[in-house]
């Protein structure tokens, strides 16, 4: 049986994290929400994700709740169709009437269901002739058609939380674009190991700035750490994730809530402790 092309490239990112889980089809078992319902008011979802948050982070600020679990939902989808492009240069269908998401309870998220097989490729694509494929000229077209994506796909849970929680929109694209770039840099040091800081810089820029765009990527900004290997890059974090308040945490090694200053020794240390690696994002 002919394996179908999303499918082997799903194969593939599902292998990177135990974190970052897709499957292909409509979900007939226990335990899946339709994304596109998830965010209305008047279901268990939205409600529990918000309780949920507000516990485990001790606090109702909006802001703060609203932010956790948009990086939960975020993590799957805007990681699936990131890992599809670097992967290869393949982009899932990642509409939000497309997604369904096995959920556990809380602000928990385990899995993303594509319930259609579509994807987009380019015309050079062994599977470009594929019923499913949708194909575009270039990367330059890609790369646009990802970052459409990712913005409509948020535009629509971004607004839905704001209700909900009462917050403005402007800090919760700031902590997507954020961790679109730690998802990024990841994912691109995974593909190409050998990758040097400048091609992560580059590479950012490609596919996560676009000009008039809700994605606030020209906020992105990098750390960047001299080593005998050359200098290694991490991402210039403009959000918390707000591990820090929970019980047990602390503030991430790279948390913007430390002074620079701090932050950029911390670094330096790692760095030290770690001469192997040419580039990465860290925590």
């Amino acid at each position: 049986m002919t394996i179908h092309p999303l499918a082997l490239t799903v194969a593939q990112f599902n292998q990177l994290s135990p974190y970052l889980r897709v499957r292909i089809g409509q979900p007939t078992d226990t335990g899946w929400l339709a994304a596109s319902e998830c965010f209305h008011s008047d279901t268990p979802y939205l409600d529990q994700a918000i309780t949920a948050a507000r516990h485990h982070l001790r606090t109702d600020a909006a802001t703060v709740v609203a932010s956790v679990v948009l990086r939960q939902y975020l993590w799957l989808v805007a990681g699936a169709v990131l890992a599809g492009y670097v992967l290869d240069r393949r982009l899932p269908d990642v509409r939000i009437d497309n997604c369904w998401i096995r959920w556990e309870g809380g602000y928990s998220i385990a899995e993303l269901a594509l319930a259609e097989p579509g994807f987009t490729a380019l015309r050079s694509d062994p599977a470009a002739d594929h019923a499913d494929a949708t194909t575009v000229a270039d990367e330059q077209t890609l790369r646009a058609h990802l970052h459409h994506l990712i913005e409509d796909h948020f535009s629509f849970v971004i607004d839905r939380l704001c209700e909900a929680c009462r917050c403005k929109a402007q800090g919760l694209w700031l902590a997507a674009v954020d961790y679109c770039a730690h998802l990024l840099l990841w994912l691109w040091q995974l593909r190409y190991p050998t990758a040097t800081a400048d091609e992560l810089r580059v590479a950012t820029q490609e596919l996560l700035v676009a000009p008039g765009s809700l994605l606030p990527g020209q906020r992105i900004s990098f750390i960047e750490v001299p080593s005998p290997s050359g200098p290694r890059l991490f991402l210039n974090r403009a959000t918390c994730c707000y591990w820090y308040r929970m019980e047990g945490g602390d503030y991430c090694m790279n948390c913007p809530k430390r002074a620079l200053a701090e932050r950029i020794a911390r670094l330096r240390a790692y760095v030290a402790a770690t001469p192997s690696v040419t580039a990465e994002v860290a925590e």
